[in-house]
């Protein structure tokens, strides 16, 4: 398979760091613009909100809510409730306040349910962020075709609880509506949060945040000590890039909780050209990472500088068999497994990725997985993997070759597992 195929089949994707995360908690209100287009994204119920009376009643809407409300009930019978409760159980052991989430696309439904505690999520997609939706000065009309995008971009997540990336070319847009930030903003607002910013972000070359304005400048504060002012003339090239603060519904005032999505492709030569993003990674020191329906992308040694990433700064990962192969974990030992549900040979498009070894043993050490994740085949079980740091771990620098054509290759040949170093 070579590298254009596996890069647009299913999902493949920030910022000072403050001495503390607490830096930035403080009390900060619920900016009621946002709240109340995310509560029209989410397909919510308006009676209090400043949404005028006529948007409010449109019969579109109206409709729009009822299938919404459908929609996610189903989504939360098959998925969100289950996996509530599982990750109670099975992951409240985890205790990184950032979640890692490479391949995501804009999928942040699965980031906020599965790791509830985290404070900061940083997820990567091919797809613009889009623009930062607003109900000032729209029509009925361009409301209603927008949901009409948004309503077609969310059907296959919802349906199945994965994107596919070529279809997101077409149904994921760049406008207000139907654009990556959109689609989070729905998202958020149906899990119970409320939007309190949205800010267009970049990085400067150590890998801090500068905020930028609608013209894609940055903004510099007039304090002549604000050290981004030495530093937002160093920008390069300028990420698109987006910060989502958002809080849930009930919490305190000041617990604030991130979303940084950038547009970025993940492979090796693409991963060498942005620096800032890697060195904005490694100020977090550890984080945990989350991993699905991410193409098997890991298997190749197109993207090992991203595989090492990860596996040099995580402390736990969570993932599915598409994620980083099954034999890193298990021959290095650092790591304490345990494996959910059962692992099936994948279908041919991804035949070469069989696994012999995470086979055999998901066989032994079965615990229940109560709901679908990853790929999944209908009448059988999904598969995931959760991998805890041992207590002696430290972080390290990850190695990268910043190249395609060297590195690790993982592979089946008739159902034989295959390791192939390519220097």
């Amino acid at each position: 398979m070579n590298i254009i195929t596996l890069r647009i089949l299913p999902i493949c994707f920030a910022i000072l760091f403050f001495v503390s995360h607490t830096a930035e908690i403080r009390a900060v209100n619920t900016n009621s613009d946002l709240s109340d287009t995310a509560q029209l994204l989410g397909g919510l119920g308006l009676e209090k909100t400043n949404i005028p009376e006529n948007i409010q009643k449109n019969k579109f809407i109206e409709n729009f809510q009822i299938r919404m409300d459908q929609s996610w009930k189903k989504f939360n019978q098959k998925l969100l409730t289950p996996a509530d409760k599982w990750q109670e159980e099975n992951l409240k052991e985890i205790t990184s306040d950032t979640l890692f989430y490479p391949f995501s696309g804009p999928d942040a439904v699965n980031a906020v349910k599965f790791f509830p505690r985290v404070h900061e999520i940083i997820m990567l997609g091919l797809e613009k962020p889009g623009e930062i939706p607003t109900l000032k000065n729209m029509t009925a009309a361009e409301i209603q075709n927008g949901l009409t995008k948004l309503e077609k971009a969310l059907s296959t997540l919802i349906g199945v609880n994965y994107f596919f990336t070529n279809s997101m070319a077409e149904e994921i847009g760049s406008n207000s509506f139907d654009g990556v930030i959109a689609v989070i903003m729905h998202f958020l607002a149906r899990t119970g949060n409320d939007v309190i910013k949205v800010e267009r972000i970049s990085l400067t070359p150590d890998g801090h945040e500068i905020v930028l304005d609608s013209a894609g400048k940055p903004v510099i504060q007039e304090s002549e000590t604000n050290p981004e002012r030495k530093t937002a003339q160093k920008i390069n090239g300028l990420f698109k890039a987006v910060k989502v603060v958002f809080r849930n519904k009930g919490a305190e005032n000041n617990d604030l909780k991130k979303i940084y999505y950038f547009q970025l492709d993940a492979i090796d030569p693409s991963l060498a050209k942005t620096p800032e993003f890697v060195n904005f990674m490694l100020q977090r020191n550890e984080f945990a990472t989350m991993l699905k329906a991410s193409s098997y992308l890991m298997f190749s040694k197109y993207f090992d500088d991203m595989r090492s990433l990860i596996l040099s700064r995580s402390r736990f990962i969570v993932q599915g068999a598409s994620g980083i192969p099954y034999h890193f974990f298990k021959k290095s030992g650092e790591w304490d497994l345990k494996l959910f549900g059962e692992f099936i040979v994948p279908t041919p498009l991804f035949e070469k990725r069989c696994q012999p070894d995470l086979a055999a043993d998901s066989k032994k050490e079965q615990g229940d997985l109560p709901f679908n994740y990853d790929y999944f085949y209908p009448g059988k079980k999904s598969f995931l993997l959760f991998a805890k740091r041992k207590d002696d771990w430290k972080p390290s620098n990850p190695k990268f070759d910043k190249s395609d054509k060297t590195g690790i290759e993982t592979f089946c040949i008739k159902g034989k597992l295959m390791i192939q170093t390519d220097k």
